[in-house]
């Protein structure tokens, strides 16, 4: 008599982890601009993040280099951003060395304000704050719906150059929890050392942000970044890039390819490489186990 064939599900069945919190990420794709004054800079940038939120976002992300808007004029011509970013400059080091701590003072209260008002969790981007030594360091700092920084994370990789203007590189990485999961950042050329990832995703990071800044864009470039990392660890990543001025970039949202649509990785993400966006396409929910769209 013939074996009867075992019975297997209609559809395969992933299981991720545990919780089924769902998560509604947004990452934004900032035209950059030099603001007049402190006011219009949190003016604007709410603008963005109030959308987003309204959207159904509750994790919010914005771009490398953020802290730079507070700036204002006080360079005298503000240069442009793709040349500040491409050639971090001496002037530039020197007045972050000496003003420093009224920028991070700004910066802080600027987006503790944010956070609390549209009730999200926000990485705002980076700052590039001066230790007591001297050295520079990019930050990045991730503020919680109640205004409270929740934590922050230093760039602990660096090019030939930011060391030659004095920037220093952090030696310490740690995972950041939101109601979904556990969160790593990779702070600048962070994205493109293997090992920082893993080292995240070893303590407990299902979710791995990027805030970017850069002169130039390919494919090539954009999948050696924040998409291979969340291939290799089987994550998720939410990617925003600052755009304009010489800046280029793609703000998207990852997920492992075999979650995806045609297996591309990509959940969500912007259209051009220089169109100013205030989120990535859409923005999604996610859960470990599933995903629907908002």
């Amino acid at each position: 008599m013939p074996r009867k064939a075992p019975a297997f599900p209609a559809k395969p069945s992933i299981n991720l982890g545990r919780s089924t919190h769902k998560l509604g990420a947004a990452a934004i794709q900032l035209r950059v601009f030099w603001g007049t004054s402190r006011r219009e800079v949190e003016e604007r940038l709410s603008l963005l993040v109030g959308r987003a939120a309204s959207l159904g976002a509750e994790l919010v992300v914005l771009p490398q280099e953020t802290g730079l808007l507070f700036l204002e004029t006080r360079l005298g011509e503000p240069p442009r951003w793709g040349m500040l970013i491409e050639r971090f400059d001496a002037r530039l080091a020197d007045w972050l060395r000496a003003h420093g701590p009224v920028l991070e003072e700004a910066y802080r209260e600027t987006f503790a304000r944010i956070a609390r008002r549209f009730q999200v969790h926000l990485l705002a981007g980076t700052l590039l704050v001066p230790n007591s030594q001297g050295e520079l360091h990019r930050m990045a700092y991730l503020f919680e719906p109640r205004g409270e920084l929740l934590g922050t994370q230093s760039q602990t990789h660096l090019s030939p150059g930011e060391r030659s203007c004095g920037l220093g590189a952090g030696d310490t990485l740690q995972v950041l929890e939101v109601p979904a999961g556990k969160v790593g950042i990779l702070v600048g050329s962070d994205v493109y050392y293997p090992e920082v990832s893993r080292i995240l995703c070893l303590l407990g990071a299902t979710i791995l942000i990027h805030p970017s800044a850069r002169t130039h864009y390919s494919q090539a470039t954009w999948m050696r970044g924040l998409w291979r990392e969340v291939q290799a660890n089987q994550v998720f990543g939410i990617e925003s890039c600052a755009v304009g001025q010489g800046l280029l970039g793609r703000s998207a949202i990852h997920a492992p390819a075999e979650l995806t649509r045609a297996y591309r990785g990509v959940l969500a993400e912007a259209r051009s490489t220089d169109a100013h966006l205030s989120f990535s396409k859409k923005v999604y929910r996610w859960s470990r186990c599933f995903f629907t769209a908002c």
